[in-house]
């Protein structure tokens, strides 16, 4: 199965980018920090958007990442290997 990273799985651009490659056969993992509210308030929260995407789909695989933690984004890809 193909892999695909997705940053900001859970933003708009994020998860449409998710549905699409997990509909085109893709195993995608989706790194969000989970404080776009903490930059825009409440009503910008993805929490429930995460949540439904990994419900709906299996090959998705839901990370607690923050991009700009260099040492989280090496041990994901330590991890999970190459994408």
């Amino acid at each position: 199965m193909r892999r695909a990273l997705v940053t900001g799985s859970s933003g708009l651009v994020g998860g449409e980018s998710v549905r699409l490659l997990c509909g085109r056969g893709f195993k995608v993992f989706g790194a969000d920090s989970g404080q776009r509210d903490r930059f825009v308030g409440h009503l910008g929260n993805t929490d429930g958007d995460r949540r439904s995407l990994d419900q709906l789909l299996p090959s998705f695989v839901p990370l607690a990442v923050d991009v700009r933690d260099e040492r989280a984004v090496e041990e994901l890809f330590r991890y999970y290997g190459p994408f």
